[in-house]
Protein backbone atom coordinates (compact mmCIF):
# COMPACT_ATOMS: atom_id res chain seq x y z
CA UNK A 1 0.00 0.00 0.00
CA UNK A 2 1.61 3.51 -0.73
CA UNK A 3 0.34 6.66 0.62
CA UNK A 4 -1.60 9.41 -0.46
CA UNK A 5 1.67 12.39 -0.44
CA UNK A 6 2.50 14.11 -4.20
CA UNK A 7 6.00 14.02 -4.64
CA UNK A 8 6.33 17.89 -4.38
CA UNK A 9 5.08 17.50 -0.14
CA UNK A 10 7.55 14.44 0.09
CA UNK A 11 10.32 16.40 -0.86
CA UNK A 12 9.21 19.44 1.20
CA UNK A 13 9.03 16.61 4.38
CA UNK A 14 12.54 15.62 3.51
CA UNK A 15 13.96 19.26 3.09
CA UNK A 16 11.91 20.51 6.37
CA UNK A 17 14.77 18.14 7.99
CA UNK A 18 17.29 19.79 6.17
CA UNK A 19 18.02 15.91 4.12
CA UNK A 20 19.51 15.46 1.29
CA UNK A 21 18.19 12.71 -0.99
CA UNK A 22 20.87 9.95 -0.13
CA UNK A 23 20.76 11.07 3.63
CA UNK A 24 16.59 10.32 3.63
CA UNK A 25 17.17 7.01 1.70
CA UNK A 26 19.99 5.83 4.32
CA UNK A 27 18.13 6.48 7.14
CA UNK A 28 15.09 4.11 5.98
CA UNK A 29 17.50 1.64 4.53
CA UNK A 30 16.40 2.36 0.64
CA UNK A 31 18.79 3.23 -2.39
CA UNK A 32 19.25 7.27 -3.05
CA UNK A 33 18.19 6.28 -6.54
CA UNK A 34 14.72 4.79 -4.67
CA UNK A 35 13.94 8.03 -2.68
CA UNK A 36 14.40 10.24 -5.75
CA UNK A 37 11.68 7.83 -7.71
CA UNK A 38 9.67 8.41 -5.03
CA UNK A 39 9.96 12.11 -5.52
CA UNK A 40 9.32 12.39 -9.07
CA UNK A 41 7.33 15.03 -10.31
CA UNK A 42 6.31 12.14 -12.79
CA UNK A 43 3.75 11.28 -10.76
CA UNK A 44 0.76 12.93 -9.31
CA UNK A 45 1.08 10.55 -6.23
CA UNK A 46 4.40 9.46 -5.15
CA UNK A 47 4.98 5.56 -4.87
CA UNK A 48 6.62 5.48 -1.41
CA UNK A 49 5.47 1.72 0.38
CA UNK A 50 3.13 3.02 3.49
CA UNK A 51 5.89 1.06 6.01
CA UNK A 52 8.78 3.18 4.41
CA UNK A 53 6.82 6.23 4.64
CA UNK A 54 5.71 5.46 8.43
CA UNK A 55 9.28 4.49 9.44
CA UNK A 56 10.55 7.79 7.19
CA UNK A 57 8.21 9.84 9.76
CA UNK A 58 9.42 8.05 13.34
CA UNK A 59 13.31 7.91 12.53
CA UNK A 60 12.29 11.91 11.93
CA UNK A 61 10.41 12.74 14.57
CA UNK A 62 7.55 13.96 11.79
CA UNK A 63 4.11 14.10 12.74
CA UNK A 64 1.92 14.14 8.87
CA UNK A 65 0.20 15.73 7.86
CA UNK A 66 -0.29 18.03 10.66
CA UNK A 67 0.93 18.41 13.93
CA UNK A 68 -0.34 16.35 16.99
CA UNK A 69 -2.29 18.50 19.74
CA UNK A 70 -1.85 17.49 23.69
CA UNK A 71 -3.93 18.75 26.14
CA UNK A 72 -2.68 19.34 29.98
CA UNK A 73 -5.91 19.89 31.82
CA UNK A 74 -7.86 19.80 34.83
CA UNK A 75 -11.07 20.78 36.11
CA UNK A 76 -9.68 22.37 39.55
CA UNK A 77 -6.77 24.64 39.34
CA UNK A 78 -3.14 25.12 41.67
CA UNK A 79 -3.04 21.62 40.42
CA UNK A 80 0.19 22.74 38.45
CA UNK A 81 -1.02 21.74 35.21
CA UNK A 82 1.15 24.94 33.33
CA UNK A 83 3.95 23.94 35.31
CA UNK A 84 4.13 20.66 34.08
CA UNK A 85 2.77 21.59 30.53
CA UNK A 86 5.11 23.90 30.11
CA UNK A 87 8.01 20.53 31.21
CA UNK A 88 6.05 18.22 28.99
CA UNK A 89 6.77 20.64 25.76
CA UNK A 90 10.59 21.19 26.89
CA UNK A 91 10.70 17.80 27.11
CA UNK A 92 9.13 17.11 23.51
CA UNK A 93 11.66 19.37 22.39
CA UNK A 94 14.80 17.21 23.67
CA UNK A 95 13.40 14.31 21.54
CA UNK A 96 13.92 16.56 18.81
CA UNK A 97 10.29 17.90 17.87
CA UNK A 98 9.28 21.28 16.71
CA UNK A 99 6.72 22.83 19.57
CA UNK A 100 4.12 25.33 20.28
CA UNK A 101 1.97 25.96 23.41
CA UNK A 102 -0.99 28.24 23.05
CA UNK A 103 -2.60 29.00 26.03
CA UNK A 104 -5.32 31.29 28.19
CA UNK A 105 -3.06 31.29 31.60
CA UNK A 106 -3.33 34.28 33.30
CA UNK A 107 0.01 34.18 34.91
CA UNK A 108 1.39 33.84 31.30
CA UNK A 109 -0.48 37.33 30.14
CA UNK A 110 1.20 38.63 32.94
CA UNK A 111 4.63 38.99 30.98
CA UNK A 112 5.51 41.73 28.47
CA UNK A 113 6.00 40.68 24.75
CA UNK A 114 9.58 41.44 26.05
CA UNK A 115 9.80 39.14 28.38
CA UNK A 116 8.00 36.16 26.71
CA UNK A 117 10.95 36.92 24.13
CA UNK A 118 13.62 37.06 26.38
CA UNK A 119 12.96 33.40 27.29
CA UNK A 120 14.59 32.42 23.65
CA UNK A 121 17.88 33.69 25.38
CA UNK A 122 17.39 32.20 28.75
CA UNK A 123 18.89 29.05 28.57
CA UNK A 124 15.66 27.62 30.13
CA UNK A 125 14.81 24.28 28.98
CA UNK A 126 11.87 25.60 26.99
CA UNK A 127 13.69 28.02 25.15
CA UNK A 128 13.23 26.65 21.51
CA UNK A 129 9.24 25.83 22.28
CA UNK A 130 7.07 29.07 20.93
CA UNK A 131 4.55 30.58 22.71
CA UNK A 132 1.07 32.05 21.58
CA UNK A 133 -1.58 33.78 23.65
CA UNK A 134 -5.45 32.17 22.68
CA UNK A 135 -6.51 35.46 21.77
CA UNK A 136 -4.26 35.85 19.57
CA UNK A 137 -5.63 32.91 17.32
CA UNK A 138 -8.62 32.21 15.63
CA UNK A 139 -9.23 28.65 16.94
CA UNK A 140 -12.36 27.91 14.30
CA UNK A 141 -14.25 29.44 12.11
CA UNK A 142 -16.35 32.26 12.81
CA UNK A 143 -14.73 32.99 16.19
CA UNK A 144 -14.21 36.56 15.86
CA UNK A 145 -17.89 36.94 15.66
CA UNK A 146 -18.88 34.93 18.70
CA UNK A 147 -16.72 36.45 20.99
CA UNK A 148 -18.22 40.26 21.22
CA UNK A 149 -19.83 40.57 24.60
CA UNK A 150 -20.52 37.30 26.01
CA UNK A 151 -17.03 37.58 28.10
CA UNK A 152 -18.29 41.34 29.03
CA UNK A 153 -21.43 40.45 30.80
CA UNK A 154 -20.32 38.21 33.35
CA UNK A 155 -20.50 40.83 36.31
CA UNK A 156 -22.91 42.25 38.31
CA UNK A 157 -25.37 44.64 36.44
CA UNK A 158 -23.85 43.77 33.22
CA UNK A 159 -20.76 45.24 34.00
CA UNK A 160 -18.07 45.19 31.25
CA UNK A 161 -15.12 44.32 32.12
CA UNK A 162 -11.78 46.81 30.66
CA UNK A 163 -9.59 42.66 30.74
CA UNK A 164 -12.33 41.54 28.63
CA UNK A 165 -12.74 44.46 26.22
CA UNK A 166 -9.24 43.78 25.97
CA UNK A 167 -9.17 40.16 25.00
CA UNK A 168 -12.46 40.81 22.42
CA UNK A 169 -10.35 43.62 20.39
CA UNK A 170 -7.24 41.07 20.23
CA UNK A 171 -9.11 38.18 19.57
CA UNK A 172 -11.38 40.79 16.24
CA UNK A 173 -7.83 41.69 15.01
CA UNK A 174 -6.08 37.68 15.28
CA UNK A 175 -4.18 36.90 12.59
CA UNK A 176 -2.94 33.32 13.18
CA UNK A 177 -5.11 30.47 12.82
CA UNK A 178 -4.81 27.30 14.64
CA UNK A 179 -5.04 25.08 11.72
CA UNK A 180 -2.17 27.36 10.12
CA UNK A 181 0.22 26.44 13.21
CA UNK A 182 -0.40 23.06 12.73
CA UNK A 183 0.89 22.94 9.36
CA UNK A 184 3.97 24.74 11.41
CA UNK A 185 4.53 22.40 14.21
CA UNK A 186 5.10 18.76 15.25
CA UNK A 187 3.22 19.00 18.50
CA UNK A 188 1.27 21.70 20.18
CA UNK A 189 0.32 21.80 23.93
CA UNK A 190 -3.10 23.26 24.59
CA UNK A 191 -3.16 25.31 27.90
CA UNK A 192 -6.65 26.29 27.96
CA UNK A 193 -8.38 27.06 31.40
CA UNK A 194 -11.51 25.42 31.75
CA UNK A 195 -12.59 25.41 28.20
CA UNK A 196 -13.65 21.75 28.19
CA UNK A 197 -15.25 21.95 24.55
CA UNK A 198 -12.13 23.19 23.27
CA UNK A 199 -9.83 21.13 24.78
CA UNK A 200 -12.05 18.62 23.16
CA UNK A 201 -12.45 19.34 19.55
CA UNK A 202 -8.76 20.58 19.26
CA UNK A 203 -6.85 17.61 21.10
CA UNK A 204 -5.30 14.71 19.72
CA UNK A 205 -4.87 13.59 23.40
CA UNK A 206 -5.84 14.68 26.37
CA UNK A 207 -3.77 14.06 30.18
CA UNK A 208 -6.72 14.68 32.84
CA UNK A 209 -4.38 15.55 35.84
CA UNK A 210 -5.32 14.25 39.03
CA UNK A 211 -3.69 15.22 42.28
CA UNK A 212 -3.48 11.70 44.55
CA UNK A 213 -3.25 12.90 47.78
CA UNK A 214 -6.24 16.15 47.28
CA UNK A 215 -9.42 15.38 48.69
CA UNK A 216 -11.26 16.97 46.02
CA UNK A 217 -9.77 14.93 43.39
CA UNK A 218 -12.34 12.32 43.50
CA UNK A 219 -15.34 14.57 42.97
CA UNK A 220 -13.64 17.56 40.79
CA UNK A 221 -12.58 14.55 37.87
CA UNK A 222 -16.28 12.97 37.98
CA UNK A 223 -17.68 16.41 36.90
CA UNK A 224 -15.22 17.13 34.48
CA UNK A 225 -15.61 13.48 32.89
CA UNK A 226 -19.44 14.32 33.73
CA UNK A 227 -18.99 17.54 31.03
CA UNK A 228 -16.69 16.01 28.76
CA UNK A 229 -19.17 13.04 28.07
CA UNK A 230 -21.95 15.26 27.70
CA UNK A 231 -20.21 16.81 25.19
CA UNK A 232 -19.16 14.01 23.00
CA UNK A 233 -21.91 11.90 22.83
CA UNK A 234 -20.97 9.95 25.95
CA UNK A 235 -17.48 9.06 24.54
CA UNK A 236 -13.93 9.98 26.42
CA UNK A 237 -11.66 8.58 23.34
CA UNK A 238 -7.97 9.08 24.16
CA UNK A 239 -8.53 11.50 27.34
CA UNK A 240 -5.74 9.45 29.81
CA UNK A 241 -6.04 10.67 33.99
CA UNK A 242 -2.27 11.10 34.94
CA UNK A 243 -1.76 10.94 38.73
CA UNK A 244 0.67 13.47 40.38
CA UNK A 245 1.41 14.18 44.29
CA UNK A 246 1.81 9.71 45.23
CA UNK A 247 3.79 9.52 48.22
CA UNK A 248 5.24 6.61 48.63
CA UNK A 249 6.02 5.70 52.43
CA UNK A 250 9.58 6.23 53.01
CA UNK A 251 12.14 3.48 54.66
CA UNK A 252 13.04 5.23 57.90
CA UNK A 253 13.90 2.36 59.82
CA UNK A 254 17.46 2.31 60.28
CA UNK A 255 18.23 5.96 59.34
CA UNK A 256 16.52 7.63 62.22
CA UNK A 257 14.80 7.16 65.55
CA UNK A 258 10.89 6.88 65.07
CA UNK A 259 9.99 7.89 68.35
CA UNK A 260 10.89 10.93 68.05
CA UNK A 261 8.13 13.29 67.89
CA UNK A 262 8.78 15.01 64.99
CA UNK A 263 9.42 12.15 63.04
CA UNK A 264 6.81 10.36 64.04
CA UNK A 265 4.64 13.31 62.86
CA UNK A 266 6.21 12.92 59.87
CA UNK A 267 5.96 9.36 59.17
CA UNK A 268 2.20 9.28 60.00
CA UNK A 269 1.56 12.50 57.31
CA UNK A 270 3.05 10.31 54.63
CA UNK A 271 1.30 7.07 55.41
CA UNK A 272 -2.13 8.83 55.44
CA UNK A 273 -1.06 10.62 52.32
CA UNK A 274 0.05 7.28 50.32
CA UNK A 275 -3.22 5.35 51.97
CA UNK A 276 -5.54 8.32 51.04
CA UNK A 277 -3.94 8.14 47.15
CA UNK A 278 -4.43 4.47 47.00
CA UNK A 279 -8.09 5.03 48.23
CA UNK A 280 -8.61 8.14 45.35
CA UNK A 281 -6.89 5.49 42.55
CA UNK A 282 -9.12 2.93 43.23
CA UNK A 283 -12.39 5.30 43.25
CA UNK A 284 -11.08 6.96 40.36
CA UNK A 285 -11.35 4.21 38.29
CA UNK A 286 -14.86 3.64 38.14
CA UNK A 287 -15.09 7.07 36.26
CA UNK A 288 -13.87 4.69 33.39
CA UNK A 289 -10.80 6.36 32.20
CA UNK A 290 -7.75 5.25 31.71
CA UNK A 291 -4.74 5.93 33.52
CA UNK A 292 -1.14 6.97 32.26
CA UNK A 293 1.59 4.32 33.62
CA UNK A 294 3.84 6.98 34.31
CA UNK A 295 2.99 9.87 36.84
CA UNK A 296 4.05 11.86 38.88
CA UNK A 297 5.25 11.29 42.66
CA UNK A 298 5.44 14.37 45.24
CA UNK A 299 9.16 15.16 44.08
CA UNK A 300 7.67 17.22 41.53
CA UNK A 301 5.67 20.00 43.92
CA UNK A 302 8.71 19.48 46.78
CA UNK A 303 11.52 20.47 44.54
CA UNK A 304 9.34 23.50 43.44
CA UNK A 305 8.60 24.59 46.77
CA UNK A 306 12.50 24.66 47.53
CA UNK A 307 13.28 26.34 44.94
CA UNK A 308 10.98 29.08 45.69
CA UNK A 309 12.53 28.47 49.18
CA UNK A 310 15.68 29.42 48.12
CA UNK A 311 15.06 32.64 45.77
CA UNK A 312 14.71 36.24 46.47
CA UNK A 313 10.81 36.85 45.61
CA UNK A 314 10.85 38.46 42.28
CA UNK A 315 13.16 35.10 41.68
CA UNK A 316 10.47 32.60 42.38
CA UNK A 317 9.25 29.21 40.34
CA UNK A 318 8.10 31.22 36.81
CA UNK A 319 5.69 30.09 34.03
CA UNK A 320 8.88 29.18 32.10
CA UNK A 321 10.75 27.07 34.56
CA UNK A 322 10.47 23.24 34.94
CA UNK A 323 11.91 20.75 37.43
CA UNK A 324 14.54 19.87 34.23
CA UNK A 325 15.93 23.67 34.57
CA UNK A 326 15.51 23.63 38.77
CA UNK A 327 16.53 19.89 39.68
CA UNK A 328 18.23 18.03 36.38
CA UNK A 329 19.05 15.09 38.22
CA UNK A 330 16.08 14.61 40.31
CA UNK A 331 13.49 11.78 40.44
CA UNK A 332 11.04 14.77 39.11
CA UNK A 333 12.81 15.21 36.25
CA UNK A 334 13.02 11.67 35.14
CA UNK A 335 9.12 11.35 35.50
CA UNK A 336 8.98 14.21 33.07
CA UNK A 337 10.36 12.86 30.34
CA UNK A 338 8.70 9.40 31.27
CA UNK A 339 5.56 10.90 30.89
CA UNK A 340 6.72 12.50 27.49
CA UNK A 341 7.87 9.24 26.31
CA UNK A 342 4.39 7.57 27.01
CA UNK A 343 2.64 10.86 25.91
CA UNK A 344 4.83 10.21 22.83
CA UNK A 345 4.12 6.41 22.16
CA UNK A 346 -0.01 7.24 22.49
CA UNK A 347 0.53 9.71 19.67
CA UNK A 348 2.41 7.06 17.15
CA UNK A 349 -0.04 4.52 17.59
CA UNK A 350 -2.73 6.91 16.60
CA UNK A 351 -0.49 8.06 13.41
Amino acid sequence: MTVKIKPSELKALRKSKKLTVRSAAKSINRDPRTWSDYESEKRSISNIPMDNFNNFLRVHKIFWPYAKVISITAFKGGIGKSPITIAMAAAFVEKGFKVAVVTNDGVYRGYSNQEVEGVKSSGKSCALVDFYDEVDVIMYAGEKNKHEIEKGTRGPNNTVFLGDLEEVARKKSAHVEFDELKNIYDVIFLDINRDLAQTLIKSDLVALLVDAACPFAYPSTKKYCQAMRKLNDGAMDSVYMLLTNLSPVPRLRGAVHKETKSVSELYDTLLWRSEFGASNYKKLMELGVPYLNSRFSSDHEYYIERYDDSQILDQSFCYFDTVIDIAPDSLAAVEVREVASELERLLWAQA
